[in-house]
């Protein structure tokens, strides 16, 4: 954490380590609290749990208004608005912290309308095989991709 001629390499809402620290607290207290609710047996059901939550919790941010935070796990999980890599991030923050094996990747993908674009999702292991998991598409199409 750094100036840079006068400017602050912190999104706004964070202007001393302090605020990093409280907003680290308020990150672990979230995924605790998550975890907390998770009642699946399996790796699946655990996973799906997982997915739905952020789904059924956090807004995808279509308007831009928030694009830096969009893009973080805190904007994802505290502030409850994301964009793809926000949702990756967060998908995997709550999977590492229950010990399942997940990555985020981060890539070119189609968008609905042709275009190219950057992307981002996750791969878990699931059975010993490795599913794609893109839960920020699936809401918006309403579907589960895995």
């Amino acid at each position: 954490i750094g100036p840079d001629n006068n400017n602050s390499y912190l999104l706004d809402g964070f202007y001393s380590i302090e605020d990093v620290y409280i907003a680290e607290d308020n990150l672990k207290n979230q995924a605790n609290t998550i975890i907390y609710g998770i009642t699946g047996k399996s790796t699946y059901d655990k996973i799906l749990q997982v997915h739905n939550y952020l789904i059924d919790t956090i807004s995808y941010d279509s308007s831009g208004a928030d694009i830096d935070m969009s893009h973080t796990l805190y904007g994802a999980l505290i502030k409850k608005v994301a964009v793809c890599d926000g949702y990756a991030k967060a998908f995997k923050y709550i999977l590492d912290n229950l010990g399942i094996s997940c990555v985020e990747v981060c890539g070119i993908a189609q968008n609905s309308s042709g275009a190219t674009e950057s992307h981002a999702w996750n791969y878990v292991k699931i059975d010993e095989k490795l599913r794609k998991i893109l839960t920020e598409a699936d809401i918006k199409d309403g579907q589960t991709a895995f």
